[in-house]
């Protein structure tokens, strides 16, 4: 089933103008952490919805579907024809790297562009001394694990979730101040998809996903 693979696609990303309002088309996120190989994903975007696909070191691609109205995202097996449905909120679902019901945010106000779009840096800071800086740009659907997995998260992360705010760049430190992950978009096209892209093939058997495990 390739299921690490699968399970990576939560380890949760327009054109050269400053805004992804409306946005329709595909993100280029490229991931690192520290003694691993980089992982670039594909995010493709239509409405309230996302495919995430990461392309796994057999040649395959690993994808996603995201319904921000449902809170719910569904791992596709194409090779075996099935979707697990992930149960974001159950216990042991994955954790971020700061705690949204302890954490702070601060909106600084500076601005950047990457990939074209303008973002606004933020720096959430969590008492444990983690910290994550990212910067946010408007439009796009904000998959947020752990506002789903505690009910609701902090006021900024269901702001975050209720705005569509996105980052198209995040860099998680631990509370040594050492770097723990970063993602960060490398393009940005706007296109017409597909709704097809968006929908579990009808000949897809459902299943539900293993209970994940810190």
């Amino acid at each position: 089933m390739r299921l690490p693979l699968c399970l990576s696609l939560l380890g949760l990303a327009a054109c050269s103008n400053s805004s992804l309002t409306n946005f329709e088309g595909e993100v280029a996120m490229k991931t690192t952490r520290p003694n691993a190989q980089p992982t670039v994903m594909t995010i493709k975007a239509k409405g309230d919805n996302l495919r995430i696909e990461i392309p796994g070191p057999d040649g395959k691609t690993a994808s996603a579907i995201y319904s921000s109205q449902q809170n719910k995202m569904t791992v596709l097996v194409d090779d075996q024809k099935m979707a697990m449905d992930m149960d974001l909120g159950a216990p042991g679902a994955p954790q971020p790297n700061t705690d949204s019901r302890t954490s702070a945010v601060e909106k600084t106000g500076k601005k950047e562009t990457i990939a074209g779009v303008t973002c606004e840096d933020w720096v959430v800071k969590d008492p444990s001394g983690s910290r994550t800086e990212t910067c946010v740009a408007q439009g796009l659907p904000y998959l947020d694990l752990e506002a789903l997995r505690r009910g609701g998260g902090s006021s900024w992360s269901r702001d975050m979730r209720a705005n569509k705010t996105f980052p198209l760049r995040s860099v998680e430190y631990n509370p040594s101040g050492a770097e723990v992950s970063r993602a960060e978009v490398t393009a940005v096209t706007k296109e017409k998809l597909d709704d097809a892209l968006f929908q579990v093939p009808a000949d897809y058997k459902r299943i539900a996903a293993p209970q994940l495990r810190h």
